[in-house]
């Protein structure tokens, strides 16, 4: 069974000074602990605490601290490598810091000055020394820290807990913090950190977050950049400092994603002091979440929280769900979810699925053309996430020059994607280039909700940009085509790989193999103009040309799909078959545009005022719409 229990604490604040009243608190959650595992015959798995061990980050105070784990570990049987630590702006030892470094947050107001603290040893260092003291004693107590040298900002752990793989991203929100000023909105995460920490991640089936901040005390432009980020390739973002237990599930730009205040495991004795169990049931697609709450009565005792949580139950994300599942309980809690965003309080409908679109799927004259926006709701980074990935990579090599570094952020302003992918490639060279993109592009279990309503729509096949496994892990007896063998298949090959599978037509290769890849413009250049290319051009051109295309997720700004949707267009003077592309909040006259210059009927989704999750319902519409009608043509056949 794929079971994952975790406690999570945080704010603990142990002083130098003797503290009566922590005492009683702490040593009751040692006994309820005990008591709470026993009884239910609960095993922990995993303990996260969030910041704020310390009241001062002195060495003193991470030895009471130190004596208080030893207890908990004694309490839960949990082994000190399973037990995550991320430090809080009470764990800074401010007689360790500079003046200058006090008063320094309200002098960094950019992602670049960020990532350059953050990519110089000397830096680092200056901006670490106040948790030197937590530094030095997360290295030699925790074995997951042996790896990482005092001036890492962050520490990714991988684990495998009863087969299921989990990444653990220990961030630090509190290197930035001051006592001379207020630190909400004046703190930073660093986009920098957390990319570097994502590019860690061992193909996880689940990542979980830690930081002590929530995103509200990120100073805007750096909540701009790390929020988006985390909330579509982490879990579970789990966070303390507000002395607030809070849980709830956020969805929106096709992520789902728990977002998990953990309270203050002690405030003072008569203050709400929390903590909370979390168990995950992967196969049922369940999760539970427990509050447990201080009693200051009666000696003082923890019990089961009342008037914090409605419900403790949540429904999983799909993703995160065995995709062999069959359990029936969880395809009804799928039916049961309303993927309505806050903003679908107004009247704002659905567009209707066009009529023509259901008969040519029905009738098998309709391939799915999969961009890279059907993949993003399973957490895989974005386009312009890779590229940043790339870059930094090149960058820590030494292979771009300052002027270089001012000319690559001109060209991702401008959405020249193109041109750093090439200049990437040319500094990394194809194995350190290829080693990247595998490693951000596997799927390892991950599920997409997207990916797998698209595989019960009666498509005749598909074509792709994608280089992820998504499309051919969701549908049944697939046949993947890269472009070389696309370049040598005959049009009669072609006709007999769509009439007996599945044909996935990975049009720009695929993560796997890095020869197939398709990515700068030299390869795109070499695909449409190259001699030694026709064949590949003209079946493509082929596929097009005969069976309509239904596009979602893909941007159209691909050169080789551009120059072939016009080459058809052209040839056949407009009377071409139609196609279909599923396109955010499109105007009249970009409408027009598509229509008049590549035969394609747009379908306006109302992203801006129903949210993302409007895709999933259009998307389940349309398998409706068609899985029925064919099944209705089948019977009527006999």
């Amino acid at each position: 069974m794929k079971y994952i229990n975790w406690i999570h604490i945080s704010d603990l604040h142990f002083r130098e000074s003797e503290n009566y009243d922590q005492k009683i608190v702490t040593d009751s959650l040692i006994q309820d602990l005990k008591e709470t595992i026993e009884k239910d015959g609960r095993i922990i798995d995993l303990i996260f605490i969030t910041g704020d061990l310390t009241y001062s980050g002195k060495v003193e105070e991470f030895a009471i601290f130190h004596n208080f784990l030893e207890k908990l570990i004694l309490a839960t049987s949990v082994s000190i490598n399973n037990i995550v630590i991320v430090p809080g702006n009470h764990d800074v030892n401010w007689n360790d810091v500079s003046f200058l470094l006090k008063e320094s947050p309200s002098l960094i107001n950019s992602r670049e000055q960020v990532s350059q603290i953050m990519g110089s040893l000397e830096e680092k260092k200056k901006f670490l020394a106040g948790l030197n003291n937590y530094n030095n004693y997360v290295k030699t107590t925790f074995p997951w820290a042996s790896s990482k040298t005092e001036d890492s900002f962050y520490h990714t752990i991988n684990y495998e807990i009863n087969e299921v793989k989990i990444a653990v991203l220990a961030l630090n929100s509190a290197w930035l913090s001051s006592p001379k000023l207020n630190n909400k909105g004046n703190l930073v995460l660093g986009e920098r950190q957390v990319r570097e920490a994502l590019e860690e991640i061992d193909n996880p089936n689940i990542v979980i977050s830690l930081m002590h901040h929530s995103f509200e005390w990120l100073k805007w432009f750096d909540r701009k950049d790390v929020k988006g980020m985390l909330d579509r390739r982490a879990d579970f973002i789990l966070s303390g400092h507000e002395h607030i237990e809070d849980i709830f599930q956020k969805i929106s730009n096709l992520s789902d994603v728990f977002y998990v205040s953990a309270g203050s495991l002690y405030d003072s004795r008569t203050y709400t002091n929390t903590y909370n169990i979390i168990e995950l049931d992967l196969e049922a697609g369940q999760s539970n979440i427990e509050i447990r709450q201080y009693v200051d009565s009666d000696g003082g005792f923890w019990t089961k929280a009342s008037g914090i949580l409605s419900d403790n139950s949540f429904v999983l994300p799909e993703r995160l769900v065995e995709s062999s599942t069959t359990n029936e309980t969880f395809q009804k809690l799928r039916k049961d979810i309303s993927y309505q965003s806050e903003k679908a309080s107004n009247k704002t409908e659905l567009p209707k699925v066009p009529r023509d679109l259901v008969e040519k799927i029905i009738n098998n004259e309709c391939l799915l053309f999969a961009g890279a926006g059907t993949s993003i709701d399973a957490g895989l980074p974005t386009w312009y996430e890779l590229l940043l990935s790339l870059i930094e990579k090149a960058q820590d090599m030494g292979e771009f020059e300052e002027e270089d570094k001012a000319e690559i952020k001109y060209l991702l302003e401008n959405y020249e994607f193109l041109v750093v992918a090439e200049a990437c490639r040319k500094k990394l060279g194809l194995f350190e280039f290829s080693n990247i993109i595998k490693k951000n592009l596997a799927v390892n279990g991950r599920n997409s909700t997207i990916q797998k309503i698209l595989s019960e729509i009666p498509f005749a096949g598909c074509l792709t940009t994608n280089y992820d496994s998504f499309i051919e892990l969701n549908n049944k007896n697939p046949r993947v085509v890269l472009p070389k063998e696309l370049n040598e298949l005959s049009a009669m090959e072609i006709n007999s790989i769509m009439e007996i599978s599945f044909p996935i037509l990975k049009l720009h290769g695929t993560y796997d193999n890095a020869k197939s890849i398709v990515l700068t413009h030299g390869d795109y250049n070499n695909l449409i103009f190259n001699s030694q290319n026709s064949r590949y051009r003209e079946n493509l051109k082929n596929i097009i040309s005969n069976k309509s295309m239904f596009f979602i997720g893909f941007s159209f700004r691909d050169p080789n799909i551009d120059f072939t949707l016009q080459e058809v267009f052209s040839n056949y003077k407009g009377n071409s078959v139609p196609h279909y592309a599923l396109i955010p909040n499109i105007g009249k006259l970009k409408a027009d545009y598509f229509w008049e210059n590549y035969n394609i009927k747009t379908i306006s989704l109302p992203v801006e005022e129903l949210g993302w999750k409007c895709l999933i319902e259009y998307l389940e519409n349309l398998k409706n719409k068609t899985v029925k009608s064919s099944t209705f043509n089948a019977q009527y056949s006999k």
